[in-house]
């Protein structure tokens, strides 16, 4: 009953252009209903390698982290320093700091070590293999990965899911 989305080098183009430090792979478990119920996000290319694992349900947290020594809760990343004019707003408004990410599984970890309090993606949708582990670990770790058209209209927190497909 439980579906493994695998996403083998997360971070292709960073892995392509010598930016491993942002590279990591991805392996998340769904049950029936779609929900990432466990993950691991992994960055083998740092030194050392860092990682993280989880299933909240089990209330499992594991892993070797790259802390931030000054938290940033006020830290908001942003994608390859590409800022939407709306969210560009939103950092000014809120009094965000600016964090450059990149990367899914990278950024989740970038969460989970306090380099940052939150990321919005305001562009396109994740593919599967790219959220189902980070959203299964940060989850385990107290956090949330929501869509944000939902919260933004009536501020409910609706998670990614991943329905088993035939092919």
């Amino acid at each position: 009953d439980i579906t493994a989305f695998v996403d083998p080098i997360d971070g292709t183009r960073e892995f392509a252009t010598g930016k491993g430090e942002c590279v990591t792979i991805l392996l998340g478990y769904n049950d029936p209903k779609g929900k990432p119920v466990a993950g691991i996000v992994y960055r083998p290319l740092t030194e050392p390698a860092t990682w993280a694992a989880g299933a909240k349900s089990e209330g499992c947290v594991m892993g070797n982290l790259d802390k931030a020594k000054e938290p940033n809760p006020n830290g908001l990343l942003i994608t390859d320093g590409k800022v939407s004019k709306w969210l560009d707003e939103l950092i000014k408004e809120g009094g965000f700091d600016k964090v450059g990410s990149l990367a899914s599984g990278n950024r989740a970890l970038m969460l989970i070590e306090g380099k940052a309090g939150g990321y919005i993606r305001d562009t396109g949708g994740f593919a599967k293999w790219d959220t189902s582990g980070p959203e299964a670990v940060i989850e385990a770790y107290g956090g949330t990965m929501s869509k944000l058209p939902y919260f933004l209209r009536d501020g409910s927190l609706v998670s990614y899911t991943h329905l088993k497909t035939d092919s």
